[in-house]
């Protein structure tokens, strides 16, 4: 028996977008560690609060994406995924120059320390490392950004037109409100 209800997509890039959230999770995470082994000082304790403002941002959405996928299909139908509000791209847009002000000033105080010759050995490795996952979260973050526009733009339906900043009002029956 045929029935006539539309299932709510599960798009492609939805899924992907819950990669890439895990993905953040785990490097803002390695850098958050590497941070914590010079006590955050190294960059003025900007990787730190990027990572709680990160995993904060991070977490939220993954538990919003879980509870939107244990809701039924006629529930779903109409309604955008918590990754494709204009708040979740909005944050996600902001943390990446976050992060990349934590990434120079952890590339600046390093390069001063490395000079100095009285730190002890881990000083010299571990804040390059550090770096290098901060360097990392600002791609991550920036593809986050970029992969949660265009799954705006494809459950709207406007993939090749529009802004994302001008899809507020929209009618999933037809048409643009």
């Amino acid at each position: 028996m045929a029935t006539d209800t539309v299932s709510h997509p599960e798009l492609k890039i939805s899924r992907q977008v819950g990669h890439i959230l895990w993905v953040s999770v785990i490097v803002s995470t390695c850098a958050f560690a590497f941070s914590m082994v010079t006590f955050g000082g190294l960059s003025l304790w900007l990787v730190p609060a990027a990572y709680c403002f990160s995993i904060a941002h991070n977490i939220t959405l993954l538990v919003l994406s879980a509870k939107e996928r244990k809701r039924s299909p006629e529930a779903r139908n109409g309604t955008l995924t918590a990754t494709s509000k204009k708040a979740s791209i909005i944050c996600t847009w902001i943390l990446v120059p976050f992060w990349l002000a934590a990434t120079i000033m952890l590339g600046i105080f390093t390069i001063f320390i490395t000079i100095e010759e009285t730190k002890p050995p881990y000083y010299f490795i571990v804040p390059w490392i550090e770096f290098s996952f901060a360097f990392l979260e600002i791609g991550v973050m920036g593809f986050l950004g970029v992969q949660c526009v265009r799954e705006r733009r494809r459950i709207i339906g406007l993939d090749s037109t529009g802004k994302w900043y001008q899809l507020g009002n929209f009618k999933l029956e037809g048409g643009r409100g």
